[in-house]
């Protein structure tokens, strides 16, 4: 019976293989057998996609989808209100406004995302929407109105995704071929 060891990292354990492509056991440094080929090749690949998704959701949260929720959320709930452009802020070709307006007394203040066109010139009245449990969450009318480019960004990222880790589990089964025969 032919063997050799290779140190499988992950597992921080030795591979036996007892029958190259027929019946690869993996081995703790004991002798116990604890998984088949197949089995540590599936587990791993699930563990790529899972983390993956993970760090993709830890990602994409802040970026795009808290936005379509905070739209969702001010179109459900949200009070109308006049704001003021008091200022503008331009980063090559494209533009991001601040409103102030008051609520209760209180004056708070919306910076506007960076945008191709301007909303308001600087001190124009526009209509503004805000959250009445969160006053500082707000957005114009036009803002709410206009399509986002999130989506894009959300769809294009999980086509990435999806490719990337196709290419890994594909890469990783060959690694597992090449190494262990079969």
């Amino acid at each position: 019976m032919v063997s050799f060891r290779c140190r499988f990292a992950l597992f921080a354990t030795f591979a036996m293989v007892d029958k190259p492509g027929i019946c690869a056991k993996f081995r703790s440094a004991h002798g116990k057998v604890f998984a088949r080929r197949g089995a540590v090749v599936v587990t791993m690949a699930v563990i790529w996609v899972a983390v993956h998704l993970m760090l993709f959701g830890l990602v994409m949260y802040p970026f795009g989808l808290r936005p379509i929720f905070v739209k969702r959320r001010l179109l459900a709930v949200g009070v109308r209100t006049k704001a003021t452009c008091v200022s503008s802020y331009w980063s090559e070709d494209r533009v991001s406004e601040r409103f102030n307006f008051t609520v209760d007394g209180f004056t708070f203040s919306h910076s506007s995302s960076l945008r191709w066109s301007r909303i308001a010139s600087d001190g124009e009245t526009v209509e503004i929407v805000y959250d009445p449990k969160r006053p500082s969450r707000a957005r114009t009318v036009r803002e709410l109105n206009g399509r986002t480019e999130v989506r894009f960004m959300i769809i294009g990222s999980l086509v990435a995704m999806v490719c990337f880790n196709l290419f890994y589990i594909k890469a990783f089964i060959g690694l597992f071929q090449y190494l262990f025969g079969g």
